[in-house]
């Protein structure tokens, strides 16, 4: 439990930080319907999956990649056991390659919520956009078991690949995990118990104001999360090194909308507090 300022919670690291330096902070996104968008958005609403964390009677089935003339290309299909439980479309670039990759989660029948990374290749002259599978982490293992990502990415191990972070179970037993991106794996590098902090109310469809932000050193990044109770959202130090989240005094930052979250003035916001 996180009993205070200064208090921790200790959790199993799996891969120690380098000493390379602190990367660019990432753009997250929130992209729209499908008439209304230029890139990559959710399709095919479906009601194979009867959850409700959004208190909505549908996931989706589709992503698809929209073309300048706003017309859908190359669908990517789940298999008829897994839908998109998922309200964002977050791209981001997590290796400085140029090309961007895409967080969503997606929920299976009998095996819950697990975090995914699409790859999204806009196309060019002559090539259509394109969007399929590259990563993913394992399903947490029992069925209406969900995952709310954070908002941001940060290099922890300075391998020039950032990691991320997703709270399991918001509405049940809040978890922090933090996820490597390993090969076609998202690698968990830690998890660690949250108590009364939590990043979504079930049956909302808010999904913004959790952050997960560049530090002031290698191997630790600034978190913001919410609590479940209305109290004061909390700001902490999550150390890779020994697997502690710390609350600290900082304030939190409202610098993001329900709709469209840009990550950078919001971590500049909490970074800008530590001197």
């Amino acid at each position: 439990m996180i009993a205070g300022f200064g208090a921790v919670v200790l959790t199993t690291a799996l891969l120690l930080p380098g000493s390379a330096g602190a990367q660019a902070v990432v753009n997250t996104v929130k992209l729209g319907a499908c008439d209304d968008l230029l890139g990559v958005c959710l399709a095919n609403p479906t009601q194979r999956y009867k959850h409700g964390v959004f208190g909505q009677p549908f996931e989706y089935g589709t992503i698809l990649t929209i073309d300048e003339n706003g017309a859908a290309l190359r669908p990517y299909n789940l298999p008829f056991e897994q839908v998109f439980e998922d309200r964002r479309v977050r791209v981001v670039d997590l290796d400085d390659d140029g090309l961007s990759e895409v967080i969503l989660i997606v929920a299976d029948r009998n095996r819950g919520a697990a975090v995914a990374l699409y790859a999204f290749d806009p196309g060019d002259d002559g090539n259509s956009a394109t969007v399929y599978p590259m990563a993913q982490s394992a399903f947490i293992g029992a069925p209406n078991r969900w995952l709310n990502p954070l908002d941001g990415a940060v290099d922890l191990d300075g391998d020039g690949s950032r990691e991320i972070a997703v709270i399991e179970t918001p509405h049940i037993a809040p978890t922090l995990r933090v996820h490597q991106w390993n090969g076609g794996q998202l690698d968990t590098l830690a998890r660690i118990p949250l108590g009364s902090y939590t990043n979504h109310a079930f049956g909302s469809l808010q999904l913004a104001g959790s952050l997960f932000c560049e530090a002031d050193a290698p191997g630790r990044a600034l978190v913001q999360i919410p609590r479940a109770d209305g109290g004061p959202t909390g700001v902490f130090i999550f150390d890779i090194a020994n697997g502690t989240l710390r609350l600290t005094e900082l304030q939190p930052t409202d610098r993001y909308t329900a709709d469209f979250f840009i990550q950078n003035r919001a971590c500049a916001a909490l970074l800008q507090q530590l001197g």
